[in-house]
């Protein structure tokens, strides 16, 4: 069975870990993450019929059938009759599933791909499950395909999945034949995704009211944090928070480093805490890192990215024979600057225009295809910043490219999970 939920978060623990105190007297040692089981039941319905498909991991399960853990599916119906089931193939002759039970993994991804099928006389499908079982910093979504997927459901966030809303403009592979692909569709199936974090203790950080943009003159700001055990023992860890700097280079900690305990499948905080940014500080891309320690080696990171805005220079105007113009001395068309790079989920890029252009910048794998697209539009003069969200995207090399008015510049952004 899975683990529950936190009863209560405990944010004076975080305080007193970030504020400075000692670390905690008689605290047991570091404990070895251990794998945990999982059960995630889904409904499948049309309105006329439905069934419950369920996808988890288990101890004493493998990843081929298993006796008295796996419940295998009868041969699919014929066209026109309601059908839904799970797919999974390894290695050998395809084999379907109402309840799919695999080996558990101490961190990485369960993928399960879920077909299904509406009758003559029935809606679209609709999937629905709880949240209620979730594993503390694991993530649950269900894409309509792996490798570039179109539709992205955060099963957290809602505890529906109506795919009769969803058509070739959400879902390009919606489109009839031959520009669809209907085995790609979210309407006729989709992937489960749960994803085991490294663990065994996840850190969080994230500003509040984002964007955070800083003046000139500096200013404060106010940011989340928190740390979640995701196994079944206490867990004592060190953790801090640094900046660093639009030149790459490491400022702090700014908070801690602490040691503190992590009861077992607990979240600690979340604790709003606030810095401020001095005005001599330099103009650029910052990122505020929450990282957890052991010793002297970074074993998680989570962070977020924040702008401080350069002071405006003064108009000079520069007057000659037939001439009479004013010009600014203000954000030239600097070089685009990716960071973290390599990252582990989210990524800045950071580029300034000497003047109001249309920008485009795009990112794609590895083939070539487009993954995302992080600004399409109209901006002003000066310096910006567009965050790159890799979560759902596979570990690799892909290639983001910036086209502003005349200008393109071509980069590699590696993603490390």
């Amino acid at each position: 069975m899975p683990p529950s939920r936190p009863a209560a978060p405990r944010p004076l623990l975080l305080a007193a870990l970030l504020a400075g105190t000692a670390a905690l007297a008689g605290a047991p040692p570091p404990a070895t993450a251990q794998p945990t089981e999982f059960a995630l039941p889904l409904g499948v319905t049309d309105g006329v019929s439905s069934t419950t498909l369920t996808a988890g991991a288990d101890a004493d399960a493998t990843d081929d059938f298993d006796p008295g853990l796996d419940v295998l599916a009868p041969p699919p119906p014929p066209p026109g009759a309601f059908d839904a089931r799970i797919a999974w193939q390894n290695g050998g002759t395809p084999t379907d599933y109402y309840t799919d039970l695999r080996a558990v993994v101490a961190a990485g991804r369960h993928a399960f791909r879920l077909t299904y099928a509406p009758g003559d006389a029935g809606d679209p499908v609709v999937l629905s499950w709880s949240a209620s079982g979730f594993h503390p910093g694991w993530s649950y979504a269900l894409v309509d395909e792996l490798d570039d997927p179109d539709v992205v459901v955060d099963l957290r966030a809602t505890s529906t999945l109506d795919t009769g809303v969803y058509d070739e403009t959400d879902d390009p592979d919606c489109a009839p034949p031959p520009f669809g692909n209907p085995d790609a569709c979210i309407r006729n199936g989709a992937f489960l995704l749960v994803d085991v974090p490294a663990g065994p203790v996840v850190p969080t950080i994230e500003p509040v009211g984002p964007p955070i943009v800083i003046p000139p003159g500096g200013g404060p700001f106010s940011y989340r944090v928190s740390l979640t055990n995701v196994t079944g023992q206490s867990q004592t860890v060190t953790a801090d928070v640094v900046a660093v700097l639009p030149s790459g280079a490491e400022y702090g900690p700014i908070q801690g480093p602490r040691t503190l305990n992590v009861p077992a499948d607990r979240t600690v905080g979340p604790l709003t805490l606030r810095a401020r940014v001095p005005g001599s500080a330099p103009a650029g891309t910052y990122a505020l890192v929450l990282r957890v320690l052991d010793g002297s080696t970074v074993v998680a990171t989570d962070q977020f990215a924040f702008e401080k805005v350069a002071a405006a220079a003064p108009q000079t105007t520069a007057s000659g024979p037939g001439t009479a113009s004013a010009f600014t001395h203000g954000a030239d068309s600097a070089s685009a600057v990716v960071y973290p790079n390599p990252a582990q989920r989210r990524a800045a890029v950071r580029f300034a225009v000497a003047e109001a252009e249309y920008v485009r910048l795009t990112v794609f794998d590895a083939l070539g295809r487009e993954v995302a697209v992080l600004l399409d539009g109209p901006i002003e003069a000066g310096a910006h910043v567009a965050v790159f969200d890799g979560e759902h995207l596979p570990s690799g090399v892909y290639v983001w490219r910036l086209d502003a008015g005349r200008r393109v510049e071509v980069g590699r952004l590696t993603l490390l999970k």
